[in-house]
């Protein structure tokens, strides 16, 4: 559901149900994750540096590992390389894994 209504456009309640589904305790797949980022990062003027300061909740909340952390992290900076010039890489760049594919 938080990837469609990100696809949707509709950011906000995206987000609002990823937080929904971690405070039930309900696993949240990368994919979604993904996805929820990248629409954010792709709206509005501050749409990438919101995507960021999103993933470092997720972080500080402890619903993400630093592994998978990093995982998206590098994927954003790949998406949008403007994060990186701009110092909002957190030192990912030793790390290889794509936004949209995982290996």
């Amino acid at each position: 559901m938080a990837s469609a209504y990100g696809l949707g456009g509709e950011v906000e309640e995206a987000v609002a149900v990823v937080w929904e589904m971690t405070k039930e305790g309900r696993g949240v797949e990368l994919v979604t994750f993904r996805t929820v980022l990248g629409e954010m990062a792709r709206k509005g003027k501050s749409g990438a540096a919101d995507a960021v300061a999103f993933l470092g909740e997720l972080r500080r909340k402890e619903v993400l590992n630093v592994s998978v952390w990093k995982e998206l992290m590098v994927g954003l900076e790949e998406e949008f390389p403007e994060l990186r010039r701009a110092g909002g890489g957190g030192g990912s760049e030793n790390f290889k894994i794509g936004f949209r594919r995982r290996r």
